[in-house]
């Protein structure tokens, strides 16, 4: 209060001198006085209704002493726990100039943090998995977290609409993880862009007029151990605990019922974006 006094001072002296509106000085009155103003400013950017013009951002950014060259980087986070998840986190990120929790949807979590200076995808990796870990640890609860690319302030809305497609593509796709950011989706941010026209075009030249691959939970479980040691059956045969014969035998067998010798790398591309393809109409 006494550092708004002071301002609310300091302007009606300008405002008597000529040297501002009457207009300007409420403006920034009601900027410096509002309870919760810094998160009510990311809250508007976010939702599109930036600042009508330059001058007026940077005169929202001085009042609300926030650095005006700063990058920032929105997460989304999954939970069924928005509260009890934004109460733990503040402990951590408590400087509402370098963390806001703007308000998100139902089973969501929205945190708005700046960015360090250097190697910011690194650090919003590493912000995600702490995320991550934190809540699981003490809510018990397993979570996922997508995050956009750095932006300016002006950007927040972009990089709002950038996590909520980083944590859908996450979740359709790669159930695997619990975070990612929206530079990092790979095939998924791919496929997740077409058409679902063209999706089932796609499954229908490959495997027919049911559009499907129907394979099983024990074939999945081979397929995608295989995927994950890059083809190498030696390793994949040892991680399934079987002899390199029998996985063999089982990729013959997968051959002759989708037609891809997954062994073969074109073969094993059009597997893997034919999964994916499946989950996305799934969805």
């Amino acid at each position: 209060m006494d550092r708004a006094k002071r301002l609310e001072d300091a302007l009606r002296d300008l405002e008597k001198a000529g040297r501002i509106g009457a207009e300007e000085v409420q403006y920034l009155l009601d900027v410096m006085q509002q309870e919760d103003s810094v998160e009510q400013f990311f809250s508007e950017l976010i939702r599109g209704m930036s600042a009508k013009d330059e001058n007026e951002m940077s005169r929202r950014t001085k009042g609300l002493e926030l650095p005006s060259d700063a990058g920032w980087i929105v997460y989304h986070i999954q939970t069924d726990y928005p509260e009890e998840a934004r109460e733990l986190l503040g402990q951590i990120y408590s400087d509402p100039k370098e963390a806001v929790f703007p308000e998100g949807d139902s089973g969501m979590l929205r945190l708005v943090h700046m960015a360090a200076d250097q190697d910011v995808r690194q650090q919003a990796k590493e912000t995600a998995e702490q995320i991550v870990s934190m809540i699981n640890t003490e809510l018990m609860e397993k979570v996922y977290v997508g995050y956009s690319d750095v932006c300016e302030l002006s950007g927040l809305h972009t990089a709002d609409v950038q996590a909520a497609m980083a944590l859908e593509i996450l979740r359709t796709f790669y159930e695997e993880r619990l975070e990612a950011g929206y530079g990092s989706l790979g095939i998924g941010r791919l496929v997740y862009s077409i058409r679902k026209e063209d999706c089932e075009a796609f499954l229908e030249e490959y495997f027919g007029a049911e559009k499907r691959l129907d394979l099983s939970e024990e074939e999945l479980q081979t397929v995608n151990k295989f995927f994950e040691k890059n083809l190498n059956i030696s390793e994949t045969a040892r991680d399934l605990f079987m002899h390199r014969n029998t996985l063999v035998y089982h990729l013959e067998k997968l051959q002759k019922k989708t037609g891809l010798d997954i062994r073969r790398f074109d073969d094993a591309m059009t597997l893997k974006i034919a999964l994916m393809v499946e989950r996305f109409l799934a969805v």
